[in-house]
Protein backbone atom coordinates (compact mmCIF):
# COMPACT_ATOMS: atom_id res chain seq x y z
CA UNK A 1 0.00 0.00 0.00
CA UNK A 2 1.43 3.34 -0.96
CA UNK A 3 2.18 5.93 1.73
CA UNK A 4 -0.35 8.42 0.29
CA UNK A 5 -3.14 5.85 0.24
CA UNK A 6 -2.24 4.79 3.79
CA UNK A 7 -2.34 8.41 5.04
CA UNK A 8 -5.65 9.03 3.22
CA UNK A 9 -7.23 5.89 4.73
CA UNK A 10 -5.91 6.74 8.18
CA UNK A 11 -7.24 10.34 7.94
CA UNK A 12 -10.63 9.18 6.67
CA UNK A 13 -10.90 6.66 9.49
CA UNK A 14 -10.06 9.32 12.12
CA UNK A 15 -12.68 11.70 10.71
CA UNK A 16 -15.30 8.92 10.57
CA UNK A 17 -14.64 7.86 14.16
CA UNK A 18 -14.77 11.49 15.31
CA UNK A 19 -18.15 11.98 13.66
CA UNK A 20 -19.51 8.81 15.24
CA UNK A 21 -18.18 9.89 18.66
CA UNK A 22 -19.74 13.35 18.33
CA UNK A 23 -23.07 11.81 17.30
CA UNK A 24 -23.06 9.48 20.28
CA UNK A 25 -22.08 12.29 22.65
CA UNK A 26 -24.75 14.64 21.31
CA UNK A 27 -27.60 12.19 21.82
CA UNK A 28 -29.72 13.44 24.69
CA UNK A 29 -33.18 12.60 25.89
CA UNK A 30 -35.77 15.23 26.76
CA UNK A 31 -38.11 14.95 29.72
CA UNK A 32 -41.01 17.40 29.85
CA UNK A 33 -43.98 17.75 32.13
CA UNK A 34 -46.12 19.86 34.42
CA UNK A 35 -45.84 20.22 38.20
CA UNK A 36 -49.09 21.03 40.00
CA UNK A 37 -50.79 20.87 43.37
CA UNK A 38 -54.51 20.58 44.10
CA UNK A 39 -55.01 24.23 43.12
CA UNK A 40 -53.05 24.35 39.85
CA UNK A 41 -49.51 24.85 38.52
CA UNK A 42 -46.53 25.39 40.84
CA UNK A 43 -44.23 28.15 39.61
CA UNK A 44 -40.53 27.67 40.42
CA UNK A 45 -40.64 24.01 41.46
CA UNK A 46 -37.24 22.29 41.17
CA UNK A 47 -36.71 19.22 39.00
CA UNK A 48 -33.36 17.51 39.57
CA UNK A 49 -31.69 14.52 37.92
CA UNK A 50 -30.68 12.57 41.05
CA UNK A 51 -26.94 12.05 41.39
CA UNK A 52 -26.04 14.95 39.09
CA UNK A 53 -26.06 18.74 39.09
CA UNK A 54 -28.50 18.69 36.16
CA UNK A 55 -31.83 20.33 36.85
CA UNK A 56 -34.59 22.69 35.77
CA UNK A 57 -37.42 24.70 37.27
CA UNK A 58 -41.02 25.20 36.28
CA UNK A 59 -42.30 28.25 34.41
CA UNK A 60 -45.44 30.28 35.11
CA UNK A 61 -47.60 27.42 33.78
CA UNK A 62 -45.82 24.79 35.91
CA UNK A 63 -44.09 23.34 32.82
CA UNK A 64 -40.49 22.15 32.67
CA UNK A 65 -38.00 20.69 30.18
CA UNK A 66 -34.98 18.68 31.29
CA UNK A 67 -32.23 17.34 29.00
CA UNK A 68 -30.69 14.05 30.25
CA UNK A 69 -28.41 11.31 29.02
CA UNK A 70 -30.26 8.24 27.67
CA UNK A 71 -30.88 5.31 30.00
CA UNK A 72 -32.44 4.93 33.45
CA UNK A 73 -32.90 8.35 35.03
CA UNK A 74 -34.28 9.19 38.47
CA UNK A 75 -35.78 12.66 38.68
CA UNK A 76 -36.79 14.37 41.89
CA UNK A 77 -39.32 17.19 42.22
CA UNK A 78 -39.09 19.65 45.14
CA UNK A 79 -41.11 22.66 46.22
CA UNK A 80 -40.95 24.40 49.60
CA UNK A 81 -43.80 23.28 51.84
CA UNK A 82 -44.59 20.19 49.74
CA UNK A 83 -43.64 16.52 49.86
CA UNK A 84 -40.69 15.63 47.60
CA UNK A 85 -41.43 13.11 44.84
CA UNK A 86 -39.11 10.88 42.81
CA UNK A 87 -39.69 8.92 39.61
CA UNK A 88 -37.50 6.42 37.75
CA UNK A 89 -37.75 6.86 33.97
CA UNK A 90 -36.15 4.92 31.13
CA UNK A 91 -35.41 7.24 28.23
CA UNK A 92 -33.90 6.53 24.83
CA UNK A 93 -31.47 8.61 22.82
CA UNK A 94 -33.16 11.60 21.16
CA UNK A 95 -36.45 10.50 22.74
CA UNK A 96 -39.03 12.74 24.38
CA UNK A 97 -40.64 11.50 27.58
CA UNK A 98 -43.40 13.13 29.62
CA UNK A 99 -43.55 13.02 33.42
CA UNK A 100 -46.18 15.08 35.27
CA UNK A 101 -46.29 15.41 39.06
CA UNK A 102 -48.99 16.51 41.51
CA UNK A 103 -47.40 17.48 44.83
CA UNK A 104 -49.13 17.33 48.19
CA UNK A 105 -48.60 19.81 50.99
CA UNK A 106 -46.28 18.27 53.52
CA UNK A 107 -43.65 20.19 55.39
CA UNK A 108 -45.23 23.06 57.25
CA UNK A 109 -43.09 26.06 58.02
CA UNK A 110 -42.60 26.88 61.69
CA UNK A 111 -42.88 30.13 63.60
CA UNK A 112 -40.75 33.12 62.66
CA UNK A 113 -38.76 34.99 65.32
CA UNK A 114 -37.44 38.52 64.68
CA UNK A 115 -35.27 40.51 67.08
CA UNK A 116 -35.52 44.28 67.06
CA UNK A 117 -36.72 47.26 69.13
CA UNK A 118 -38.22 47.07 72.64
CA UNK A 119 -41.06 49.49 71.88
CA UNK A 120 -44.66 48.33 72.05
CA UNK A 121 -46.42 46.32 70.68
CA UNK A 122 -43.60 43.74 70.97
CA UNK A 123 -44.56 40.21 71.96
CA UNK A 124 -41.67 39.79 74.43
CA UNK A 125 -40.77 43.17 75.94
CA UNK A 126 -39.01 41.88 79.07
CA UNK A 127 -36.64 39.44 77.32
CA UNK A 128 -32.86 39.91 77.17
CA UNK A 129 -33.14 40.71 73.44
CA UNK A 130 -36.14 42.43 71.84
CA UNK A 131 -38.22 39.73 70.14
CA UNK A 132 -41.24 39.50 67.84
CA UNK A 133 -42.72 36.06 67.45
CA UNK A 134 -45.50 35.25 64.99
CA UNK A 135 -46.77 32.14 63.24
CA UNK A 136 -46.25 31.36 59.54
CA UNK A 137 -49.89 32.19 58.72
CA UNK A 138 -49.14 35.88 59.39
CA UNK A 139 -46.56 35.87 56.59
CA UNK A 140 -48.83 33.85 54.28
CA UNK A 141 -51.57 36.49 54.68
CA UNK A 142 -49.20 39.15 53.32
CA UNK A 143 -49.62 37.70 49.83
CA UNK A 144 -46.08 38.67 48.83
CA UNK A 145 -43.42 36.07 48.01
CA UNK A 146 -40.62 38.33 49.28
CA UNK A 147 -39.80 37.54 52.92
CA UNK A 148 -37.91 40.82 53.39
CA UNK A 149 -40.91 42.89 52.26
CA UNK A 150 -43.25 40.82 54.43
CA UNK A 151 -41.10 41.36 57.52
CA UNK A 152 -40.91 45.10 56.83
CA UNK A 153 -44.73 45.20 56.74
CA UNK A 154 -45.24 43.10 59.88
CA UNK A 155 -42.40 44.40 62.09
CA UNK A 156 -42.14 48.22 61.96
CA UNK A 157 -38.61 48.24 63.41
CA UNK A 158 -37.28 45.85 60.75
CA UNK A 159 -35.49 47.62 57.92
CA UNK A 160 -33.52 46.19 55.04
CA UNK A 161 -32.39 47.83 51.85
CA UNK A 162 -31.31 45.49 49.08
CA UNK A 163 -28.06 46.48 47.42
CA UNK A 164 -27.40 46.51 43.70
CA UNK A 165 -25.33 43.81 42.07
CA UNK A 166 -25.57 40.14 42.92
CA UNK A 167 -26.95 40.74 46.44
CA UNK A 168 -23.99 39.07 48.19
CA UNK A 169 -23.47 42.12 50.41
CA UNK A 170 -27.17 42.13 51.34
Amino acid sequence: MSKNLYDFTKGTLIILLSCISLTVLSQKATITGVITDKDGPLVGASIIEVGTTNGASTDIDGKYTLQVDPGDVTIEVRYIGYETQQSLLTVGANAKTSADFTLSEGILLGDIVVTGTRSRPRTAISSVAPIDNFVAEVIERQGNGDLTENLKNIVPSFTATPLTGDGAAF
